[in-house]
């Protein structure tokens, strides 16, 4: 009995480890095949690619037409292709303010082809001209030359332009008279500038900085980029401080070459500036909302400046000599006359009118 007992317990022992271990490789396999099973014995899931937005046109678009940033909506839509569809001469849909805006189409695209960087060149001067409103004229391109403008004017501003010319006026100075009443009279010339705003709202095309040049007069390229804003670096926990680009500083009397829109008057009145003795071309800009006003003005002269505007004119004494730092200041007239009275000839025409304080119209 003793030997059928200890018999039964040593099956029975043998019996549970190997329902055990059965157990124990059952629930290993199971583990091997469920997701949270180790990622190591897991075969990844392929994921799907997805697809990639690219320019088409929405509707036939013709050929030398300026694409500008509100063409968007009208004259493109985005359409989805697998990424092994895209060709490099593409143009994707967030590339269009970078690579389509402010180009010029090559050749007409009917709508529903797909958009290419080859059917696109740069913007030329003729496209960047303001298309005129009905009945009024179309403006051309002029290029002019301005002195010291510091990068005050960028491409697309508005900006007034004023001229300034050298005055010479002849006249015959009375000098004295004999005993027998011969007048002596000597030539002279009265040297003024007169100054006016030529032509008002005028839009600027192209601006031109001129090129850096070094205090040894070597030249050292045209003028550095602006300052963009940078993105803030930490090293060893201090922020460093971002150095921004240095502003060009240009000689004094560097020359701006300036692309403006003009109709042909105005185009007449900047090029006999040009091209007479003494004068000289300036500009004013605009703030960017204010292309409207177009301003009446007097002009300047040394007679206007005196008689509309108050600057003091010194009269001389006739018959005196006198220390002027000590000489106390001479009457003012009633009625304050022209700074230059030119001597009456006999039979010599009347004199012109001497100008008014009424501002006249800027053609």
């Amino acid at each position: 009995m003793r030997q059928n007992s200890a018999l039964g317990m040593i099956i029975a022992v043998v019996v549970l480890i190997a329902a055990l271990a059965g157990g124990y490789v059952y629930l290993t396999n199971q583990q091997k095949n469920q997701p949270g099973g180790d990622p190591s014995l897991l075969e990844p899931t392929p994921m799907p690619i997805p697809n990639v937005q690219i320019l088409e046109a929405a509707t036939d678009i013709e050929a030398n037409k300026l694409i500008t940033g509100g063409d968007l909506e009208q004259y493109f839509n985005a359409l989805e292709v697998p990424p092994s569809d895209v060709t490099p001469d593409d143009v994707l849909y967030t590339e269009f303010y970078s690579v389509v805006q402010g180009k010029v189409t090559t050749t007409d695209i009917r709508g529903g082809e797909r958009i290419k960087k080859s059917t696109f060149r740069n913007a030329g001067i003729a496209e960047k001209l303001p298309i005129p409103v009905s009945g009024e004229e179309s403006l051309k391109a002029y290029n002019m030359f301005v002195s010291d403008i510091g990068g005050i004017v960028a491409e697309g501003n508005n900006i007034d332009i004023l001229g300034s010319y050298s005055l010479e006026q002849p006249y015959l100075r009375f000098t004295g008279i004999d005993r027998d009443g011969v007048v002596t009279l000597v030539d002279e010339k009265y040297l003024d500038i007169s100054t006016h705003v030529l032509a008002q709202n005028v839009p600027v095309l192209k601006v031109v900085a001129p090129p850096l040049v070094s205090p040894d007069g070597q030249q050292i390229g045209s003028a550095p980029a602006a300052a963009q804003p940078t993105i803030e670096v930490v090293v060893d926990g201090s922020p460093v401080v971002a150095q921004p680009t240095p502003e060009p500083v240009f000689n004094e009397g560097s020359q701006w070459q300036i692309v403006v829109a003009l109709t042909a008057q105005q185009a007449e009145l900047l090029e006999y500036t040009k091209a007479k003795t003494g004068s000289k071309l300036n500009i004013v800009v605009r703030r960017a909302d204010d292309q409207d006003d177009q301003i009446a003005t007097t002009g300047v002269t040394m007679d206007l400046l005196m008689r509309l505007y108050g600057v003091p004119q010194v009269y001389a004494q006739p018959n005196m000599i006198v220390k002027l730092l000590d000489a106390p200041a001479p009457p003012q007239p009633p009625q304050q006359p022209a700074v230059v009275i030119p001597f009456p000839l006999p039979n010599a025409p009347q004199q012109q009118p001497l100008p008014t304080a009424v501002p006249t119209q800027t053609p």
